[in-house]
């Protein structure tokens, strides 16, 4: 059986340098498909949306089995299904058809996205509360969870050089918030968490366009005077910055994808406290456990903060274990294998 991987980016395809993380949604899927032929795209960069899935409807249509990731595969599934009656297409969403934004390109994509959908084998989800809204659609095929897998012995606590990597950027363990991300953090709630708790704020974007952005939000609510941005950081150095980092703080201003997952899951795989909205944390943190969930303003989760403070040994323990035993790429491959083999998804 020949498989079909479609990635949203080239950068995801390609090969993975020798000390950066293997890529997530790679991974899950290789081992999903360990005994198969696994060709992955795009075999080169992307154009536009519409550009980028045309070009792919003719790889498309000689997949045995086809899996969508978000962006151009939609556009290309939902081409393919006017093309063939079972386009042989998994679709692994980070979006709901019907809760999305009101840009006309985003319910344009909607419009793809259910089509594409509605002829799936499969939907595959890193979201519970994703799998809700789904089965409430009713779509016509089983809907799986799969959570967001990170590569553990990449993101690790023992971090070489902790110390030094963390000086380049005039930092000391312990001694800051990060917020990782673009402009769907709310780095208000963030950089404020940070000033009452005495603390540096750091926020890392990717890309100068979302480090202005942040940089203009706080400097209006005059929360730049603690705060440091860092734009595009490595891998390696955003691996220094997880593991030494206070408290990973991801509070989210979207509400229409899971916005944030992979900095979660890399976070608690370096040992690392993550706070995230309850929007985010089922399937992933425990709260008081694993991790914390964001509950009220700034001020009523520092108060909560300071209270479990000589608990964050445990927690930071708990978050590495669960990242080691329950978010590698190879356990949730196997059971998202089984569920397919169960639900006679594929052969």
């Amino acid at each position: 059986m020949t498989v079909n991987l479609f990635l949203s980016s080239y950068t995801w395809a390609g090969a993975r340098s020798a000390f950066g993380p293997l890529h997530h949604f790679r991974c899950l899927y290789e081992e999903v498909f360990r005994d198969h032929q696994v060709s992955v795209f795009p075999k080169q960069l992307e154009s536009n949306l519409i550009a980028s899935g045309i070009r792919h409807v003719p790889a498309m249509l000689k997949g045995d089995i086809n899996v969508l990731a978000q962006g151009y595969p939609i556009i290309a599934g939902a081409l393919t299904s006017l093309l063939r009656r079972d386009p042989r297409i998994i679709v692994h969403t980070w979006k709901v058809p019907g809760i999305s934004d009101d840009r006309l390109t985003a319910h344009a994509y909607d419009i793809a996205l259910r089509r594409s959908i509605e002829r799936a084998r499969a939907v595959v989800v890193a979201s519970v509360t994703q799998k809700r809204q789904l089965e409430m659609l009713e779509v016509p095929c089983p809907v799986v969870f799969a959570p967001v897998t990170v590569d553990s012995s990449f993101w690790h606590p023992e971090t070489p050089n902790l110390e030094e990597a963390l000086a380049r950027f005039k930092l000391e363990r312990d001694g800051y918030v990060l917020t990782v991300g673009s402009t769907d953090r709310d780095e208000i709630y963030a950089a404020v968490v940070a000033r009452m708790l005495g603390l540096t704020y750091v926020r890392s974007s990717w890309g100068r366009r979302y480090a202005e952005h942040a940089r203009e939000q706080l400097a209006a609510r005059k929360l730049d005077g603690h705060t440091r941005i860092l734009v595009n950081p490595s891998d390696i150095e955003l691996r220094a910055l997880y593991a030494g980092a206070f408290l990973v703080c991801l509070p989210t201003i979207t509400r229409t994808n899971p916005a944030g997952l992979s900095a979660v899951v890399e976070t608690m795989a370096c040992g690392t406290v993550a706070a995230v909205p309850e929007s985010l944390a089922e399937g992933y943190v425990e709260d008081g456990i694993n991790g914390l969930v964001l509950h009220g303003d700034p001020e009523q989760f520092v108060t909560r903060v300071l209270s479990l403070r000589s608990g964050f040994p445990s927690i930071q323990r708990a978050a590495r274990l669960h990242a080691e035993t329950k978010l590698d790429y190879l356990g949730v491959g196997r059971q998202v294998r089984e569920r397919f083999q169960i639900e006679r998804i594929v052969n």
